[in-house]
């Protein structure tokens, strides 16, 4: 029943992720595609492997960190099966598997601070995204090249890259996002652009993001999210001693 067992597998992983439970999430895909190496390969098989990768990689970032080996290596293996998938003429079932990966290399190079290689990556996302008529592309490449930005000490642009993220978000559309790409993305670009206002000497603006993001972040209750705000979303708190 190796068909069954990738399945059932494979829905447990997704939603201990969903429940940010991830040290069972990451066991629970790694049976599943253990699994996936004993069937015959077929498209579906193909499109099940894919799906089942990115959500390992995801999990392993919140354990291992986003720079760690294991993260890395769950990306490569995820790269790997798409481009076999594509060799046989399989588009993605998902666009946004793409703009996953792209988003995971980033972020083990933006935690390196290899600012040259996260400008690079964030410019191939963004010109991807503009090809996409979806906006989660587009919002998800604003944010992290706010970050990039950000990081970079360019706080002005980095600012605008936020504001044009904020603008992008719906909350129906893309508040499941968090379980794939790290956190929440609203509140991540609350987060950081209360930084870039309290910088750019707008410390009452900064206050209202930093609250947003903290409020948002509980309201949501996805532990990575929360996590993320408290440590992020707090430092404008303590430059005003509040």
């Amino acid at each position: 029943m190796t068909e069954a067992a990738v399945e059932w597998w494979g829905k447990a992983g997704q939603r201990s992720l969903e429940r940010s439970a991830l040290i069972e999430a990451a066991e629970q895909l790694t049976r599943a595609l253990n699994q996936t190496e004993r069937l015959p390969g077929t498209p579906a098989l193909r499109r099940e492997q894919i799906k089942l990768q990115v959500a390992l990689a995801n999990a392993l970032m919140h354990l291992k960190d986003y720079a760690a080996p294991e993260p890395k290596a769950a990306l490569e293996r995820a790269r790997v099966f798409m481009e076999r998938a594509e060799a046989f003429g399989e588009p993605p079932e998902d666009p946004l598997i793409l703009f996953f990966v792209l988003y995971g290399f980033w972020a083990a190079h933006y935690l390196a601070f290899d600012g040259d290689v996260c400008r690079e990556l964030t410019e191939q996302f963004l010109a991807l995204a503009e090809k996409q008529p979806a906006k989660a592309p587009r919002m998800i490449g604003h944010r992290i090249t706010g970050h990039t930005q950000f990081s970079l000490g360019n706080f002005a642009q980095a600012r605008s890259h936020y504001d044009k993220a904020v603008e992008l978000y719906d909350a129906a559309e893309h508040r499941s996002l968090a379980t794939r790409f790290g956190q929440h993305t609203r509140v991540a670009v609350l987060s950081y652009r209360s930084w870039a206002l309290w910088i750019l000497g707008y410390p009452a603006a900064a206050l209202v993001d930093a609250e947003r993001a903290l409020t948002e972040a509980r309201e949501i209750g996805h532990a990575p999210t929360t996590m993320f705000a408290l440590g992020v979303a707090s430092v404008p708190y303590f430059e005003t001693g509040i």
